[in-house]
């Protein structure tokens, strides 16, 4: 189930969350999202979800609340009395508060309410009254610049830890990274293509595909199919092994065309690959929902 954390409250993003409800799926929507430029009201984003696009799916929907380093928890308890039935869903990040201080501050809400931890070390989830907790954690190596990434590296063990872990759920950032959006800066001197894939020892490593010299700026088209080239070499075309999925049959068919659909769509692609990679381990483990 992803978190979703919205930028803006327009029409646009009313459109994109109705339109994965309505194919079935589940979201943890932030309401006191800290991004955008500004970042949306907590009371607009409570109008979007009991508007019209969403409120039909409200079953489909939890209410989601990121606690930050900093933030009151009377801030947590004015969200926690906002919603009073249905499974709600808090988000710790980089705070300081106790488990019996967030337990007291939920009030009735404690006991439906699931808590996610970002980072690699937790602390406080012991003691935390609820229906669950979830790790989620960046494993994705991040290189600047793009001509930096190896041929590949470790991602990490998550989704066969978790369990071990004491938590009931797992997340990760797929191919992308928890890191804020940037704009700007020109053309890059390299496109890295990225794929995770299961390795021996009960982890997932990351292969990367760059694009080869020269490292200059321009030409984007160009080195996108020279890194995609390195990709399908790799993959297969089409995609074999654990290379088949939905993900990786884009790339293929964008190489079979020679085609470069922009650097907003491969990113898609990886982020397909990584989410049935992980499926896959979790459908061979039974793993299930529990909520």
């Amino acid at each position: 189930m992803p978190i979703f954390v919205p930028v803006d409250t327009k029409p646009s993003t009313e459109s994109r969350i109705e339109k994965i409800l309505a194919g079935g799926g589940r979201i943890a929507l932030v309401v006191n999202s800290a991004s955008g430029r500004p970042a949306p009201k907590h009371e607009d984003v409570k109008k979007m979800l009991a508007g019209k696009k969403i409120a039909p799916h409200a079953s489909s929907v939890f209410p989601a609340f990121e606690l930050r380093g900093g933030m009151a928890l009377g801030e947590l308890q004015t969200f926690a009395g906002g919603f009073t039935s249905g499974p709600l869903v808090v988000v710790h990040r980089d705070h300081t508060h106790s488990a019996a201080d967030v337990n007291t501050a939920l009030g009735s809400a404690v006991s439906r309410s699931v808590h996610i931890f970002v980072g690699r070390t937790v602390g406080t989830h012991t003691g935390l009254a609820g229906l669950g907790t979830v790790l989620l954690r960046d494993d994705f190596q991040h290189r600047a610049p793009n001509g930096a990434y190896p041929n590949a590296s470790q991602f990490g063990d998550l989704v066969f830890q978790y369990r071990a872990l004491g938590h009931k759920g797992f997340g990760d950032f797929a191919t992308v990274g928890d890191r804020p959006p940037t704009t700007g800066g020109g053309a890059a001197k390299h496109v890295a293509l990225h794929l995770t894939y299961p390795a021996q020892g009960s982890t997932i490593h990351c292969q990367h595909f760059v694009s080869g010299p020269p490292g200059t700026k321009g030409d984007t088209a160009t080195k996108y199919l020279h890194a995609l080239a390195k990709l399908t070499a790799a993959t297969g075309s089409p995609p074999t092994g654990v290379w088949s999925t939905l993900g990786s049959q884009g790339f293929a068919s964008s190489h079979t065309r020679s085609h470069f659909p922009g650097l907003g769509q491969p990113k898609r692609w990886s982020i397909m690959h990584h989410i049935e990679i992980t499926q896959r381990i979790m459908t061979a483990a039974s793993a299930r929902a529990f909520i």
